[in-house]
């Protein structure tokens, strides 16, 4: 109040009384340090709506929570930097958006398995040994969760099973070519 009657009082003064105040820069400090100060004070309240709205979230997210998650993510970028190093619980919010995203990756990543799994033939031949390593690479990379959900994991297990044994008897081959001794004769034949 003293610095707005102190403001008043100079725009009172003539141009002349004006330039003999030698401190007015002081009476300018004055004045930004206050709107500084009422600016923080509507950055902190600013910041503790943003964290009473994230604590609105629940604590298991899924993805039916994906448009109010998007929504308080709006709210959020619209805050000043000021007001974003204030919010004390984004940590929730960035976790939140994070699980979302992961849980779509697994949604695609469990569809892809599927299919890959689909389009196995039914007789497995070596041919078919990087269809079948594709669409394990692709369970392995799901969350447990996710891996209980694919419904022809049987179809994928045995397909693994018909290239392990092929790759047993790829094995037993080479070493029974290593086994050949380098002094041959007719007799090995």
């Amino acid at each position: 109040k003293t610095i707005n009657n102190l403001l008043e009082q100079y725009s009172l003064l003539t141009e002349d009384q004006k330039h003999k105040i030698t401190n007015y820069e002081k009476l300018i400090k004055a004045v930004n340090k206050i709107k500084e100060l009422k600016q923080n004070e509507i950055d902190k309240a600013e910041a503790l709506k943003m964290d009473e709205i994230i604590n609105t979230l629940p604590d298991s997210i899924t993805l039916d929570d994906e448009q109010e998650v998007l929504r308080i993510k709006e709210i959020y970028d619209k805050l000043t930097v000021n007001q974003k190093i204030k919010v004390s619980n984004y940590s929730k919010l960035k976790k939140a958006l994070e699980t979302i995203e992961h849980i779509k990756k697994q949604n695609e990543t469990l569809e892809k398995v599927i299919k890959a799994i689909e389009e196995l033939p039914k007789e497995i031949t070596m041919q078919d040994e990087g269809k079948v390593h594709h669409a394990d690479a692709l369970y392995i990379v799901l969350d447990e969760e996710y891996q209980k959900r694919v419904p022809n994991y049987d179809k994928l297990a045995q397909a693994l099973d018909i290239i392990r044994s092929f790759d047993v008897a790829v094995k037993n081959v080479v070493s029974k070519i290593d086994s050949i001794s380098s002094d041959l004769t007719l007799e090995d034949k």
